[in-house]
């Protein structure tokens, strides 16, 4: 009834308000203080109760003083807090212990409760009039204190904590949980209940999850059945949240123990609940789990509560799941969107059979959302594929899903415009056109994306694209004035044409830039900044357009216009360095970049000034401008450019640079022709003898001074050879005092300065006084070896033209002076070979003939004879010509006839036989013979060291190794001839072990019906020598698995089955990784067999056998077996297996990584079928297989094979015209890899021929030229056609007949001075020598 009371005499006050009338006098008494319903009486202690506060003993808060005249007016909340605070400050012996107190405690403790409101304040005096009632109880035994009245203190501290107003400290979890113990020890009545321990847990894992797990594992074991706190649903699922939010190690499987703790519980209170389910489902979404590992748990446990009747009426448990994930308090894993996925794919297919978990919008929403977070090429295609299941249910159920909303469209665009791949823009265009026609309304988000991923595209319409839909934003920004565009957005635009190849690309991205100016002038809400004028400037600069200089200036002028305004957008030193590039070194250019340099000191504080690496740049590139330019006063502008840089703080110039600035200004100055070009040039020099002095004198770096000697000996002064043997005796003298290293800088300038002075001697001395620290030979030879120290070193930092001249300079020396310097071959070698590795191939062979020279007049000295490293560098002139480097060493093998001191030695000649073994050439096996046989002739002669087995070896290797027919039957009679002549006597040339597994390797690739036959005679020898006491040879993993793919590639009707035989008959020691590969290799098609190979395999993994550990070759034979089983779900399969070697090589389980193989495995499979989405998911892989390849060290090369695959894939589709121009434009991306030096890109006769056979059946127009096109592509390629393709030609209505003659003439072979002649029947010297061993 009071309450009542006080509620019409508020809303009376409200109405005397509104007319004006006094609201202090209700009902017509004086004032409020004069009747009793003006104050909530209830919340008025009585008056003896009043009388005996007088003390304060619990809390420190004052009164706040008001003024009798007009008090004022006080809320139900801070009566409350008063007299709340008045009880507390009653002291203990002031308290009568009667009942109208106990009442009046708990009357107080029941309106905190109530209060709407939580804040710090209200907790602290809930748990204080908590403790003065324990006090109460605890003095008089007729106060009953029960668990209700603990439960109201700690649900308001528990929804305190949710609104972040507890302290955390003070009122933690522990604390409140001893104040409870504390309490239950005074009161022993006082007993917490299951409710009480709830919330505890509850907040614990709210203030710190971290140590959540442990605590609330305390707590349930408190919490025995039978107690006044039995365990319950509640309890146990607060402790799964404690696991789930503590992640702790393997707390998904804490999690799901408990929830299974909960389902096979006979206690019907500790049934798992909806809430339970969400928990389980949290660990694993969280869990890093692969979906093969998450689905059994996720049926499991929906599985679990569907079993039990009405314990899932709603999908809500997926809605909260799902948001859990995607809520910022959760640390995102890569699987985390993937697993989503696969939880909605899960509950989607469980509602078939329980429609009333069927997923609601939320669901969907968070799972795009998810998916658009997800680094993974599928997630994409996923989003789209739920964004369609949301639309379709919507369409039936209305009620439960609605209709997607615009923010859902915007996460499937962001998910496109984050994967990167090719049809990133093309997709999410069309998911942008969706957006637009289902909810008729677009976001700024979405336009931005868009516009973000046709920027980001190497389309050629790509900038073209992402313009058109800036500017259509901007049109509809007059209506809606949130899709004004932001700056990033154009930034993209402008980015777009910069990185594009078209002419127009410079003047396309200085419009955008004018056209973010107008939409600035209109909208000031855009802060500008100098990155897209930067953007426009870096455009023109790479353009080399004749208007880049004018269109700069125009740049720069509207950056120092927009200045005013908007800061941000004045020039800085990157406008300036930008600006620069676009600057050559004719007209005026020099003198605009000296005015660019007080682009650096015009903006405001240190934000255009503190990167002082660019500031060093543009001091070096306005100095290298004038450098080239023929204007009179050059020098002079340059060394006023040089002073301004010195006058910069020392800590913000390096050595470097100072060397660079001051080697331009001295050129400029010595190429001068005024009369005070050496008075200038002097003084040059004497500052830089200053500058050098006070780096020395500072630090330990005397790098400038040897510069200086340097700069003193080319200067031609008069005095110039005395100032610079000056400064190289003052920095001798200062290493040896100070024990400074030398820098190999600092020796290439000292080396440079003698041999520009011609002082040899003066070198010699100098290098001999370095001897200790860079000597690495005898006492002898230290002078040498320093020298050879100091080129590797010159060599090492590229200053191969100074290690070139300290070269000439021991030559000169001594073959003029006689020096005791010795140029030996081992000095030639490094500068060789650095300008072999240049491309530099006629200093090369200068140096060669220099190095014949001397050895020709020193032949006794072995010091000049050439030497691996020598015929390494020279063969490097042409890197992976193996043919070439068996030339150049047959040239030096006949040059020994004539000269038998020039012979090479062995090394040199195994050097070039692995050359030969690596090359993969088809020519190698008969280069390689040629090579052995000329070293057994030579030997033979007395001419040559015996070869060894190992040099059969190599060439055994290479006929093993060679693509071509007999090759196998070579390498074979290699073999046997090196048993000849062990049986003959040379018992160094007996054959190795490894020279028996070569040539088994050979006939297991050789696709010979009688290879099997062949290996197992070479088997029964191997035993044979391993009977004889050579306990290497043993017949191993390997030999049994070359057996298994002999019989593979046989041919013949029963190799699958003798296959199987040889693996059931290997010893179970020898079953190991590669026998299984050699055995799934051997299915063929029967993929299903192969994949029981597989599990079997992976499950002997599992039990403990490392030797049978899965390789990424394992599931490449396996994704072989698919491809050539032609199944139509091969391609499924292989899109399958491919995934699944993704993620078990993420995880760490296996190391399966795809390499080359895989790819180009793949998409052969998929391009044989895929439906009408082949092409695109064959341009999906080849897109990854490029990410591979430039994510780091990978075998993932672009091949071939995988390129020739994705022609096939487009150019079956003769339906589209656009097909074959994507096969062209695949073929034309093929010559430019090649061009760019991937040869293993390189197209082969079967690429032309699959691309011309798609375009004799397609329908495009110009089908002749594209032909035509394609054969001149041929024959630069040097791919001969053969029949197929002339037939081929013929159908693409080609007059082929001239063009092929003209090309099979221009490609004729010639016969070379090393043709391979040993295939002839005619011209066979090793039968002849094999069969006159037999003879004898």
């Amino acid at each position: 009834f009071l309450n009542a009371m006080w509620r019409s005499a508020r809303h009376y006050r409200r109405l005397q308000a509104v007319s004006g009338r006094s609201s202090r006098a209700p009902f017509g008494l004086a004032s409020t203080a004069q009747h009793p319903i003006s104050q909530p009486s209830i919340l008025l202690p009585p008056p003896s109760v009043t009388s005996s506060i007088r003390s304060a003993s619990f809390s420190s808060t004052t009164t706040s003083k008001t003024t009798p005249a007009e008090p004022k007016k006080k809320t139900k909340s801070g009566i409350l807090f008063e007299r709340t605070t008045d009880l507390l400050r009653t002291s203990p012996e002031s308290i009568t212990w009667d009942m109208k107190d106990w009442r009046l405690a708990e009357k107080y403790l029941h309106a905190l409760s109530r209060q709407p409101t939580h804040t710090s304040d209200i907790i602290r005096l809930s748990f204080s009039l908590l403790d003065r009632m324990v006090l109460m109880a605890e003095k008089n035994p007729e106060f009953h204190m029960n668990t209700e009245h603990l439960n109201i203190v700690v649900n308001k501290w528990r929804i305190g904590t949710r609104y972040n107003v507890v302290h955390r400290k003070r009122y933690s979890a522990p604390k409140v949980l001893a104040m409870i113990d504390n309490f239950c020890v005074r009161i022993p009545t006082l007993r917490p209940d299951t409710k009480t321990y709830a919330m505890i847990m509850a907040v614990q894992t709210k203030l710190d999850p971290s140590r959540s797990p442990a605590f609330c594992t305390e707590i349930l074991n408190r919490m025995k059945p039978g107690s006044s706190a039995p365990p319950n649903a509640i309890a146990l699922t607060n402790l799964m949240d404690a696991h789930v939010k503590g992640r702790e190690k393997d707390f998904t499987l804490s999690t799901l123990a408990i929830f299974d703790h909960m389902v096979n519980s006979s206690d019907r209170l500790m049934q798992p609940t909806e809430k339970s389910l969400t928990r389980a489902l949290e660990s694993v979404l969280t869990s890093g789990w692969t979906d093969e590992e998450a689905v059994p748990h996720m049926n499991r446990v929906l599985d679990d509560m569907l079993s039990r009747k009405g314990r899932l009426s709603n999908s809500q448990f997926l809605s909260l799941a799902l948001s859990f994930c995607n809520s910022d308090e959760v640390k995102q894993r890569k699987s985390t969107p993937l697993l989503a996925d696969t939880l909605m794919t899960v509950v989607e297919e469980k509602s078939k059979r329980y429609p009333q978990i069927a997923p609601e919008g939320a669901a969907y929403a968070i799972t795009i959302n998810l998916l658009a977070k997800s680094d993974d090429p599928s997630a994409p295609e996923r989003a789209e594929y739920w964004l369609q299941q949301m639309v379709a249910v919507s369409k039936r159920n209305s009620g439960k899903v609605g209709e997607p909303r615009a923010s859902v469209y915007t996460s499937i665009i962001a998910a496109w415009e984050r994967s990167g791949l090719p049809i990133a823009p093309t997709r999410a265009e069309a998911i942008f056109d969706k957006m637009v026609e289902s909810t008729t309304s677009t976001t700024p988000g979405a336009y931005y994306l868009l516009i973000s991923s046709w920027s980001k595209s190497d389309l050629p319409e790509a900038p073209a694209k992402a313009e058109e839909k800036l500017r259509q934003m901007i049109s509809k920004s007059k209506y809606n004035p949130k899709l004004v565009p932001s700056l990033p957005s154009f930034i993209n635009v402008i980015s777009a044409w910069r990185r594009s190849n078209v002419e127009e690309a410079p003047e396309r991205a200085h419009a955008i830039l004018d056209l973010l100016l107008d939409v600035k002038s209109t909208q000031p809400r855009i802060q500008l900044n100098e990155i897209p004028f930067n953007a426009v400037i870096n455009a023109w600069a790479s353009s080399g357009s004749n208007l880049a200089e004018t269109k700069v200036d125009e740049i720069i002028g509207h950056m120092n216009d927009q200045a005013a305004s908007n800061p941000g957008a004045a020039p800085s030193i990157v406008t300036a360095l930008s600006a620069m590039k676009c600057l050559s070194s004719v007209g005026d250019a020099p003198r605009k970049a000296t005015k660019l340099l007080d682009v650096m000191d015009s903006g405001s504080g240190n934000r255009k000034t503190s990167n002082h690496h660019i500031r060093s740049r543009l001091y070096e590139e306005a100095l290298k401008l004038w450098q080239n330019s023929t204007l009179p006063d050059a020098p002079y502008q340059a060394e006023q450019i040089l002073h301004r840089y010195l006058a910069e703080p020392n800590r913000y110039k390096n050595i470097a640079t100072t060397k660079a600035c001051f080697e331009i200004v001295l050129e400029l100055w010595q190429t001068d022709s005024s009369t005070e070009a050496p008075e200038q040039l002097e003084s040059l020099l004497k500052e830089l003898e200053r500058r050098a002095e006070f780096v020395l004198e500072s630090g330990s770096n005397v790098e400038l001074y040897a510069f200086l000697a340097r700069s003193w000996a080319r200067s031609g002064l008069v005095n110039a050879a005395k100032r610079a043997e000056r400064v190289l005796d003052l920095m001798t003298e200062r290493v040896s005092e100070s024990d400074r290293r030398l820098t190999e800088a600092t020796i290439s300038h000292a080396l440079d300065t003698f041999a520009s002075l011609g002082d040899f001697e003066r070198m010699d001395k100098f290098l001999s006084s370095m001897g200790k620290s860079l000597s690495r030979g005898d006492e002898s030879d230290k002078i040498t070896d320093t020298y050879y120290s100091t080129i590797c070193a010159l060599v090492n930092i590229n200053e191969v033209n100074t290690a070139h001249r300290v070269l000439l300079a021991m030559v000169n020396g001594f073959k003029e002076s006689g020096s005791s310097i010795k140029p030996t071959a081992r000095c030639f070698g490094p500068v060789m070979k650095a300008y072999a590795d240049g491309g530099e191939y006629e200093k090369v062979w200068g140096l060669w003939a220099q190095l014949n020279e001397i050895q020709s007049e020193n032949h006794e000295d072995p010091d000049f004879f050439p030497n691996t490293t020598i015929l390494s560098a020279l063969c490097r002139s042409e890197p992976r010509n193996a043919i070439r480097e068996h030339a150049i060493l047959h040239h030096l093998l006949e040059r020994s006839e004539v000269n038998d001191d020039d012979k090479p030695d062995a090394e040199l000649i195994y050097s070039v036989l692995d050359a030969l073994v690596q090359s993969g050439d088809s020519n190698a096996g008969s280069s390689a013979e040629m090579t052995l046989l000329k070293m057994q002739e030579l030997y033979e002669e007395g001419r040559l060291a015996q070869p060894t087995f190992q040099a059969f070896q190599k060439a055994i290797d290479c006929w093993a190794f060679a693509d071509m027919d007999g090759s196998t039957e070579r390498a074979e009679r290699l073999l046997h001839f090196a048993e000849a002549l062990s049986d003959d006597g040379d018992l160094h040339l007996r054959p190795t072990y490894e020279g028996y597994k070569s040539v088994i390797r050979a006939w297991a690739l050789s696709h010979m019906n009688e290879a099997p036959e062949r290996i197992q005679r070479h088997i029964r020898k191997i035993k044979q020598r391993h009977d004889m006491g050579a306990e290497e040879f043993k017949i191993d993993s390997e030999i049994y698995a070359s057996l298994i793919r002999a019989y593979s590639n046989s041919g013949r009707d029963d190799a699958t089955l003798m296959a199987q035989t040889v693996f059931d008959n290997t010893p179970d020691e020898h079953k190991t990784t590669i026998l299984f590969n050699a055995l799934i290799a051997a299915q063929g098609g029967d993929a299903l067999q192969a994949e029981a190979i597989l599990n079997q395999m992976h499950e002997k993994f599992l039990t403990g056998d490392v030797n049978s550990k899965p390789n990424t070759k394992t599931f490449n034979n396996l994704i072989s077996s698919w491809s050539k089983s032609g199944s139509p779900m091969a391609p499924w399969r292989a899109d399958s297996i491919f995934k699944r070697m993704e993620k078990l090589s993420n995880s760490g389980q296996l190391d399966v990584k795809p390499d080359g193989e895989t790819f180009d495995t793949v998409i052969a499979t998929l391009s044989n079928d895929w439906g009408a989405d082949a092409a695109s998911k064959v341009d999906r892989y080849l897109e990854l297989m490029r990410e591979y390849f430039h994510s780091g060290p990978s075998d993932c090369m672009p091949s071939v094979v995988a390129y020739t695959s994705a022609i096939r894939a487009w150019g079956s589709n003769i339906d589209d015209p656009r097909a074959v121009l994507r096969a062209k434009a695949l073929l034309d991306e093929m010559h430019e890899l090649a061009g760019a030096g991937a040869t293993s890109v390189k197209p082969d006769q079967n690429t032309y021929l699959v691309y011309l056979d798609a375009l004799s059946k397609s329908a495009v127009e110009g089908k002749e030229e594209l032909a035509q096109d394609a054969l001149i592509s041929m024959q630069e390629n040097g791919v001969q056609p053969d029949d197929d393709l002339l037939i081929v030609l013929q159908r693409c209505s080609i007059p082929v007949g001239a063009a092929a003659t003209s090309f099979s003439v221009s490609m004729k072979e010639e016969p070379g001075e090393f043709a391979d002649t040993s295939t002839s029947d005619q011209d066979d010297p090793l039968g002849a020598k094999l069969n006159s061993l037999r003879r004898r």
